[in-house]
């Protein structure tokens, strides 16, 4: 695992921790074996299967949006 996401994924979680948004944090469990973790030239990428959110698109540490919000 890269050493940017070190602290975001631990324990089969990922955990968002953002500046932008102070004393707020959420966690959502990955599947097992479903990240994928790359840096593009503007940002970091990650994908992941959650237990029960569908698939999870990370820009940044940030959650962008996750299958479970497609009705929206």
């Amino acid at each position: 695992m890269a050493e940017e996401t070190q602290g975001l994924i631990q324990d089969g979680w990922f955990h968002e921790r953002n500046k932008q948004w102070p004393g707020k944090a959420l966690s959502i469990q990955m599947k097992e074996g479903t990240v994928h973790i790359e840096q593009s030239q503007f940002q970091q990428v990650i994908c992941f299967e959650s237990t029960h959110h569908g698939n999870v698109l990370v820009l940044d540490g940030a959650i962008q949006c996750c299958s479970s919000d497609e009705f929206s």
